[in-house]
């Protein structure tokens, strides 16, 4: 998982930005930009009508290493102040899920590409209005000649509900190099493929809440630790401690599933989820997680084929249940099985199609586990290993 987070940094409005000789050279820049897109004409505001709102976002655009690279101001409309039916209808637009990104950065780390990163610039602009929007005036550029006047939007803006599914329809592209910083992640070449991390997000996050020199601890979860009742302090009241573990950790007796796929040595997706039902055994909680791995190994498989050829071979799936896997491979066990809901024998179906193939596995060496149980330190830091996750400091 990645975040990406706003600086402190950053002025909250336009109160805070003006005066700042950055920022306003931003604004300034962001306007001509929406004048020369021709994106709204100034009309006189109709009787009764509600203009949508709009304001100034500030963004510090920085490089890889923290450093600031420019300053950007976006003009936005409040999207939360439209109406639907009246303003918009339709607001759905792909975009690309990290899975997709990681798989990307895996096959060109395996087939020693360079990736090439490209801006869209002033993206949302270049979608066409299909219906009448007005917006008020910006604030800080309000016409000194039609003061009273509103935006009349012939364009697409940013912040509009259905800017998204208008814009990738049509649009200008800047290269921007070789690929160094992409959605907050910081991307460094390496000579065997990429290493990507959030250091610089991960630094400022333990800055701002005073914790830059803290030192990290192990919380290992002990499976069967034996806890000794002499060990601490008496608790005053031993009622609320049950109350609280029994809102907290509510027992739904549920099984969880866990998955992770490698693209060569990457993992590009993995998975940690509680089953919809209650597995009666741990043959049938391991057989419903192959399921759904199998699931997203199919997903997988024409990802793949898209971006680089049809991949023709079967895909073996570590499996650490034998009987999970000799289930999925014909209907045995029927009289201990037959309950099982029958969306959850798509498994059997790829494995006899031969697009996927369930193997056998040692416990001990089930990277998975480490999505769905309590594991010792040494056991835990070894998969966490396995799975590519080191200190960010050794790059």
């Amino acid at each position: 998982m990645f975040f990406v987070g706003a600086s402190s940094d950053e002025p909250e409005c336009y109160e805070e930005a003006k005066g700042c000789l950055e920022w306003e050279i931003a604004m300034q820049d962001e306007i001509e930009a929406l004048r020369r897109n021709d994106t709204w004409e100034l009309v006189p505001k109709p009787e009764n009508s509600q203009p949508v709102t709009c304001k100034w976002v500030y963004r510090l655009k920085k490089k890889s290493d923290g450093t600031i690279d420019r300053y950007k101001a976006r003009l936005v409309a409040r999207g939360f102040s439209q109406s639907y039916g009246l303003d918009y209808e339709e607001t759905f637009s792909p975009v690309a899920k990290m899975v997709t990104v990681r798989s990307i950065f895996s096959l060109a780390a395996f087939k020693s590409w360079k990736i090439w990163q490209l801006d869209v610039k002033n993206a949302f602009l270049y979608g066409e209005l299909d219906r009448e929007v007005l917006m008020e005036q910006p604030p800080g550029f309000v016409s000194k000649e039609f003061p009273t006047h509103v935006c009349l939007l012939k364009k697409e803006l940013y912040g509009l509900k259905q800017a998204p599914r208008a814009w990738y329809v049509r649009f200008e592209m800047k290269n921007l190099g070789e690929i160094g910083c992409f959605l907050g992640l910081e991307v460094k070449k390496t000579g065997h493929g990429f290493f990507i991390s959030q250091r610089s997000y991960a630094k400022n996050l333990l800055d701002r809440f005073g914790m830059g020199e803290s030192n990290g601890i192990a919380t290992p979860m002990e499976p069967y630790l034996k806890l000794n009742k002499e060990e601490g302090q008496p608790l005053r009241d031993e009622r609320k401690f049950r109350q609280l573990i029994g809102q907290v950790t509510q027992s739904d007796r549920r099984s969880t599933s866990g998955y992770c796929f490698n693209i060569g040595s990457a993992v590009v997706s993995w998975c940690s989820k509680k089953q919809s039902t209650v597995a009666l055994s741990s043959t049938e909680a391991e057989y419903m997680a192959a399921t759904i791995a199998t699931q997203e190994c199919i997903w997988l498989k024409r990802l793949i084929g898209d971006i680089y050829g049809k991949v023709n071979y079967t895909v073996p799936i570590e499996c650490d249940n034998e009987s999970a896997i000799r289930l999925a491979s014909n209907p045995v066990f029927h009289g201990r099985t037959k309950h099982v809901e029958i969306h959850h024998h798509f498994v059997r179906e790829k494995v006899l199609n031969q697009e996927v193939e369930l193997k056998g596995i040692h416990t001990n060496d089930q990277v998975a586990d480490i999505f769905t149980k309590a594991l010792a330190k040494p056991k835990f830091e070894s998969f966490r290993t396995a799975l590519g996750v080191i200190d960010s400091s050794m790059h």
